[in-house]
């Protein structure tokens, strides 16, 4: 009977020794579940946080490029401007070079 009694024994020891290293590993497989679902959870954020960007930065960009071709408008109409200006200018500048050469052939001619 001792030798049953003593494998008993040992069987037992054993099936415990099996038993925490199965627990243990559950829990090792737990852990690593609770990690898993976190960073699924913080990649999910991290993904809508860069979707909110992107969305951010292509409004901006669309806003920019809107008053980028407003200033374009602008700077073309200003250079329309400059140069009907300067036409202007000069046409002013011949009237008054001819009424100058006038001016001094009448004193010439008196």
């Amino acid at each position: 009977m001792d030798s049953i009694d003593g494998f008993i024994v040992e069987v037992t020891n054993k099936r415990d020794a099996a038993l925490t290293v199965f627990d243990n590993f559950i829990g090792h497989l737990k852990s690593i579940h609770g990690e898993i679902v976190r960073i699924a959870a913080e990649k999910d954020a991290t993904e809508r946080l860069a979707a909110t960007e992107r969305a951010r930065l292509k409004n901006e960009i669309d806003g920019a490029r809107k008053e980028l071709a407003e200033l374009n408008l602008e700077i073309r109409e200003a250079h329309k401007t400059l140069e009907h200006t300067i036409k202007e200018n000069a046409r002013h500048k011949q009237e008054i070079r001819k009424i100058m050469d006038d001016i001094f052939q009448k004193k010439a001619v008196a």
